[in-house]
């Protein structure tokens, strides 16, 4: 089963003070040793996308630690696909709407049943998608990624 690949994005806004001042920090940050040491820092919470990384530092990849050596070959090795919303602006505008965080608050703070905030944030998502013409069925689902069958 492919993973989900996520990838954190860096920019500089549009009438930013010291333009040239943010691309030489990103490109100091981005070197390949001070990005895997900040990644070893963080303990392997994010994996570099340098294989060369990887490569050299045997860290990434120590069989001692359960975890880290898996999630790396996961992120680099086996198959991936990008996030929904980077396949369909659908998606991203659920993401944008927040539903389930609001539904947590919901239900964490505002007292709410759990399955009564579930419900809502189901069809919340629902009704969001349903106002992208073609990418949900007649049923509320989502058709990104699978091939309609055409009517006939």
């Amino acid at each position: 089963m492919p993973s989900l690949l996520g990838v954190p994005l860096y920019f500089i806004i549009k009438g930013a003070k010291n333009v040239d001042g943010a691309k030489a920090f990103l490109k100091y940050f981005i070197e390949p040793a001070r990005l895997n040491d900040y990644l070893k820092q963080a303990r392997g919470r994010w994996t570099p996308v340098m294989p060369s990384v990887i490569k050299s530092d045997p860290w990434w990849m120590d069989p001692s630690d359960p975890h880290r050596h898996v999630a790396v070959r996961q992120a680099l090795i086996t198959p991936k696909v990008s996030w929904f919303q980077m396949r369909n602006p659908a998606y991203a505008e659920v993401n944008a709407t927040q539903v389930w965080a609001q539904a947590e608050a919901d239900i964490t703070q505002g007292g709410h049943d759990h399955d009564a905030g579930c419900r809502q944030g189901v069809q919340a998502d629902r009704d969001d998608l349903r106002e992208v013409p073609g990418d949900v069925d007649g049923r509320g689902r989502a058709t990104i990624g699978r091939k309609r069958r055409a009517s006939g």
